[in-house]
């Protein structure tokens, strides 16, 4: 081979060398780029998939529905626990405790009750003596009975003890409504009634525990009952005795903590072993009057880990009171006052004037951002994750729109539906059909899931006949 020749091909070999670096170095580029750009990927993963209809049981279960008849059980896991034998009708379904549920059919005469124990069905009973019953729930949704309203009293049925009683000369009285409109109570044994114009408390035998003597009374759990009584004060007691004295204009219960109002308009907060954490030095208006059986009051508190906020006359935007009654205090160990227009806490702290200049904190009261809201009329703020939260506005009209900003400010272009998934920097959305499931991460969408009828149950995404679970690297 002459010079001529060796000199091309090692030429040659030397612009073949360079193109494949060059090549090289620029797919390694991109998909650098591409892990750059998502810093960790998100998959659907389906754990479980048939032709049944899925319901959500409870926390750990699934019943598979074939012409609206249950066929199939199915755990966390995907697994098919249980198929039954007959198909089992069906109307509702409740839990007895974390582990057991009752599955009804009152579509007949009687009411049949069939319980599911995580492993099999069984017949639990069958009810004849009663005709149209509604459930009596407790603070957890599990079943503990059966009424059914009469014009001199009601009727009972006892799930525990699988007995119908005749309660008579009493009206039921509910501590409260589920989401499905059923009723519930705060104590397990204990039912609130009226007798005349005067309220009590009577036993699942028809026993007075709590004589009918009160102007209002409303459980709170654990045996424990705020009553008022005909002078309009407030107290605190139990089925054997008198635990705070009847000398407060209001007594408020909420998350393991009370407040009390004196008859100077002055607030003290008590935990639950009834200390007195504060004194009487928070102040209290009653522009809104206390409603003992209402959601809606003029004072709110809120727990984020030890701290405890006392929000008095919140919400001037849905409560319509004035800005300067607008009070927040933050108990920490020692009292803290902040004068606010309006107060929304959810894990952040979120805190605006009657100017709508927005101050964000943590828990512990540092600043993590501020800004001017460009509206008003808000009706509920909440933190999606460390980078993003939702402000919801309500309009004149009646009609809601929820925003997305980060910390500085800045609204952020989402349009994916409901929030239903928080991640540390990333959401999932489900869209408003209920159709398309979108994992926003930095404001793009990086995974979809498209299905019928998408729910989540915890960790689990349930869908018209698959269940998924996230899984993120």
């Amino acid at each position: 081979m002459d010079d001529t020749k060796r000199n091309q091909l090692v030429l040659i070999t030397i612009i073949v060398l360079l193109l494949s670096f060059v090549i090289g170095f620029t797919i390694y580029s991109v998909l650098k780029g591409k892990k750059d750009n998502n810093e960790f990927t998100v998959k659907f993963k389906q754990i479980y998939s048939s032709d049944y209809d899925l319901r959500i049981l409870n926390d750990d279960y699934y019943i598979g529905l074939y012409d609206g008849k249950i066929n199939v059980f199915i755990d966390n896991d995907g697994k098919e626990v249980y198929r039954t034998n007959v198909e089992i009708p069906f109307t509702d379904y409740f839990n007895l405790d974390k582990t057991k549920s009752l599955i009804v059919n009152s579509e007949e005469e009687v009411i049949t009750l069939n319980l599911f124990d995580g492993e099999k069905v069984e017949l639990y009973d069958v009810i004849s003596d009663i005709k149209y019953a509604k459930p009596l729930l407790d603070e957890n949704y599990n079943i503990l009975a059966f009424v059914e309203i009469k014009e001199s009293g009601f009727d009972f049925y006892d799930v525990a003890n699988k007995e119908v009683r005749h309660i008579k000369d009493y009206i039921f009285v509910s501590d409260g409504k589920s989401s499905k409109n059923d009723y519930y109570f705060a104590n397990n044994n204990y039912i609130v009634v009226k007798k005349g114009d005067n309220y009590g408390v009577i036993d699942f035998y028809g026993k007075e525990v709590i004589p009918c003597k009160y102007k209002n009374i409303k459980g709170i759990g654990n045996d424990l009952y705020i009553a008022q009584d005909k002078r309009g004060n407030y107290g605190l007691i139990s089925s054997d005795k008198e635990l705070i004295k009847f000398n407060y204009k209001v007594i408020y219960y909420s998350k393991g903590y009370y407040l009390l109002v004196d008859k100077n308009n002055k607030m003290a907060l008590y935990d639950s072993e009834l200390n007195d954490l504060t004194g009487f030095k928070m102040d209290y208006d009653s522009l809104i009057e206390y409603n003992l059986r209402s959601d809606i009051n003029s004072i709110r508190l809120e727990v984020v880990d030890d701290n405890v906020y006392i929000i008095n006359n919140n919400l001037e935007d849905v409560n319509r009171t004035e800005y300067e009654k607008h009070t927040m205090y933050l108990f920490t160990g020692v009292l803290n006052k902040f004068e606010e227009h309006g107060v929304y806490i959810d894990n952040d702290i979120y805190l605006y004037d009657n100017d709508y200049n927005l101050v964000i904190y943590d828990k512990n009261m540092n600043e993590l951002g501020r800004f001017k809201l460009n509206a008003s009329k808000i009706f509920d703020i909440s933190k999606i994750n460390d980078y993003i939260f939702e402000i919801t506005y309500d309009y004149e009209d009646g009609l809601k729109t929820t925003k997305y900003y980060d910390y500085s400010g800045k609204e952020l272009e989402y349009d994916y539906g409901k929030t239903m998934i928080k991640g540390k920097d990333y959401i999932g959305c489900i869209s408003a059909n209920n159709k398309v499931l979108s994992i926003v991460y930095k404001d793009d969408v990086i995974e979809e899931l498209k299905e019928e009828d998408i729910r989540m149950n915890g960790n689990i995404i349930v869908t018209k006949n698959s269940l998924y679970v996230l899984e993120t690297s």
